[in-house]
């Protein structure tokens, strides 16, 4: 018994299902960054894993819009691409493979994929990446598919962006002493 009213909903958990690493970058205008796709499945073979984010806004502009992640060949090896599609700024990538394999562990996620994004020239502040609710997990013996809302545990990344550091510098040229030059230092 407890005074409150118990609520459970998805976390990030210690160590999520699926992260984005990195999960915390400062940028400037112009730059690209690189994210990659980590995943494991808590000790259990998956069959499917299904990457759904969402950049949340058009000042983050996906590289290759057409086919936006590049397999890393680590998870599922030997498994078949599905789908890797982007739609304003949802990105999509599904790997299949019969029979499954266990993908990494807690403390040790393996690469899935890999996606670029250039900082446009309208960002400012802080952006937020997240995975959206297509994310899941199909677990070999396990009827329900692991999401968000039956307790995968996802963990965001964060983009900051700040303005281009300058140096500016005065500097004394040295003159040149008669008879080759006058002095004056130009």
């Amino acid at each position: 018994a407890a005074s409150n009213q118990l609520v459970v909903k998805a976390g990030s958990g210690l160590y999520p299902h699926l992260s984005l690493s990195p999960s915390r970058a400062v940028v400037g205008i112009g730059d690209t960054l690189t994210f990659e796709v980590l995943v494991q499945s808590g000790g259990v073979a998956a069959e499917v894993v299904s990457a759904g984010v969402d950049l949340q806004t058009s000042a983050l502009t996906v590289v290759n819009s057409g086919s936006p992640f590049t397999d890393l060949g680590v998870v599922l090896s030997g498994g078949t691409v599905v789908e890797n599609t982007s739609s304003s700024t949802r990105l999509k990538f599904t790997k299949t493979k019969p029979g499954g394999e266990l993908l990494g562990t807690a403390a040790d996620p393996v690469r899935l994929a890999s996606f670029q994004v250039v900082i446009g020239n309208s960002a400012s502040g802080t952006y937020s990446i997240k995975f959206d609710s297509t994310a899941a997990l199909n677990l070999v013996g396990n009827s329900v598919t692991l999401k968000k809302s039956t307790g995968m545990s996802l963990q965001s990344a964060q983009v900051q962006t700040v303005g281009r550091g300058r140096i500016e510098a005065t500097v004394l040229l040295e003159g040149r002493s008669s008879p080759i030059g006058n002095g004056n230092h130009s």
